[in-house]
């Protein structure tokens, strides 16, 4: 935002959460100017590009008792208690899918709908948080490598195909991904 206002300090933007099943026709009537998700819509006239990416890893307090061991094994890391964060009320993660498949299921201690309560929480207890490694770094967090394969955590930049000529959310679309860029070069 800082840029943003910067070149165009009388832009004014709004950031707000669209069911992802509203989300093509919200991109489609041009409610939206762009989406940043994982899962953007997959119809042809919605265009989207990948502009994060980052591994997944355990993240503790820096005093746990993982703290010490060299790597996790799945066992342990199968006996911790988990924060599992979904803004669904059921459902499986990535992690939890991958899991799956190797007919493994973790403890999960808390389901929370965002990430941002979690750093106080991991701090007063020895709960895991499986996180990508740059929200590890930018919370302080000390991490392990998990001990199985799981596709990484993406996010696309998702928007109408209309909008493509449009200068504005050219520009804005360039300070997004700039955005991102930054924050991972940051954090990894």
């Amino acid at each position: 935002m800082e840029k943003v206002h910067e070149v165009a300090p009388r832009v004014s933007l709004s950031s707000y959460y669209t069911k992802r099943e509203d989300l093509q026709h919200a991109l489609v009537a041009n409610e939206v100017c762009f989406a940043v998700d994982p899962f953007p819509p997959s119809d042809s006239d919605i265009k989207k590009e990948l502009i994060f990416e980052d591994e997944f890893v355990c993240g503790f307090r820096k005093d746990h008792k993982l703290a010490a061991e060299d790597a996790l094994s799945i066992e342990q890391y199968l006996d911790l208690d988990h924060i599992h964060i979904s803004g669904r009320k059921r459902g499986a993660a990535l992690v939890d899918n991958a899991l799956a498949k190797l007919q493994l299921d973790r403890k999960i201690a808390l389901r929370a709908q965002h990430y941002l309560i979690t750093p106080e929480i991991l701090n007063s207890t020895d709960m895991v948080l499986t996180c990508t490694k740059s929200f590890a770094k930018k919370h302080d967090l000390a991490y392990k490598t998990l001990p199985f394969e799981v596709a990484p955590s993406q996010f696309f930049l998702a928007w109408h195909a209309s909008n493509d000529n449009d200068p504005g959310c050219t520009w804005l679309k360039g300070y997004i991904k700039e955005s991102f860029a930054e924050a991972k070069s940051r954090w990894n």
